[in-house]
């Protein structure tokens, strides 16, 4: 029978027979069933949602304390693998422990060599000189020298004057004159060659020239290779028809002329030597292939090129215009170690 509920009890949902009713939560978070029993009741059954129950606290005084000896722990693990990390990265090269005792060893520093190219443009920097140096220590020395008045002051400021007075009294004659100073030339490198820098200026005539000076006891400038001097006159030269070898300053330049003596092509290699104010000139002649064919030979199209040379004519020289070159001194006209 159906039996009305009393006052005091839950009216119970109403369920459609062969149907199930759904789950639903009440607002405590208890799930409630809806499953009615044999008797068509609905027992409700609490399910406790303890996460619920359980409220943030933003202070974390719930939270239990960590243990100081964790916190030492840790501290002192962190700050040995800093000083092991330290260690490996200061460690010194040379020889590390033996690899047999499971350690790796720390390579030993092995000093390389540089390579000859680099070692030729450390010693092609050193050759160049700062401007400064030619402006405030040489360029005086240049005034001085080229504006001399007379042999005997010009020769104050040039390289052993007493063996060079002579020779500018003899080279000049009665026609001496100042060779005068227009400017430097500093589109032309400034070197420097053992204890000599070379410049090259414009004279009182706009000529180009080059010029040395050599530290020796002050700034002296190298007469013999601005003057082109030779031990010899060409003239005297070509009139002795010497066989001993007499010093000149000549340009070369490659040449093809053989005759009388020098008739041999297969023999002889053939060059025309000029005098340094370019009025007078010989042919000489070196032997073919030989050590002082190559240095005389035109190198990357280079016509003319000035060389310190010793000449003799041969035996009984058909010709006072062919001469043999026996030595070559210098390549340029600065000679350092010759004192003649």
């Amino acid at each position: 029978m159906l039996r009305l509920p009393g006052s005091d009890e839950e009216v119970p949902p109403l369920v459609i027979p062969g149907h199930v009713a759904e789950s639903h939560s009440d607002d405590q978070g208890a799930a409630v069933s809806t499953q009615p029993d044999e008797f068509g009741r609905v027992k409700k059954r609490r399910r406790s949602n303890r996460k619920k129950d359980q409220v943030f606290d933003e202070t974390f005084a719930g939270k239990k304390n960590v243990s100081p000896k964790l916190v030492r722990g840790l501290i002192g693990s962190v700050g040995l693998f800093g000083v092991i990390l330290l260690v490996a990265l200061l460690w010194p090269n040379g020889d590390g422990p033996d690899p047999e005792e499971g350690l790796v060893s720390v390579p030993v520093a092995v000093e390389t060599v540089e390579p000859e190219k680099d070692k030729l443009q450390i010693e092609a920097e050193r050759s160049v000189v700062h401007p400064r140096v030619i402006n405030e220590e040489i360029l005086p020395i240049y005034l001085k020298f080229l504006n001399a008045e007379s042999p005997e002051e010009m020769a104050r400021w040039v390289r052993h004057p007493d063996l060079t007075l002579p020779r500018i009294r003899k080279f000049y004659g009665e026609g001496f004159a100042p060779d005068g100073f227009s400017s430097i030339l500093w589109s032309k490198p400034l070197m420097r060659i053992g204890d000599a820098i070379k410049a090259t200026i414009q004279d009182g005539s706009f000529v180009n020239r080059e010029i040395y000076v050599v530290d020796e006891d002050g700034w002296k400038v190298d007469w013999e290779s601005w003057a082109g001097w030779s031990e010899m006159n060409w003239d005297e030269f070509k009139k002795s028809r010497t066989s001993e070898k007499v010093m000149f300053r000549v340009v070369v330049s490659d040449v093809s002329y053989y005759n009388f003596a020098f008739v041999d092509e297969s023999r002889w290699s053939s060059y025309r030597l000029e005098s340094a104010d370019g009025e007078r000139a010989l042919y000489g002649y070196a032997p073919r292939a030989g050590v002082l064919d190559a240095r005389l030979k035109s190198l990357e199209g280079i016509k003319n090129r000035p060389f310190v040379v010793k000449l003799r004519y041969p035996d009984e020289a058909p010709s006072d215009n062919q001469v043999l070159v026996e030595e070559i001194i210098e390549e340029g006209w600065f000679a350092p170690d010759d004192p003649s």
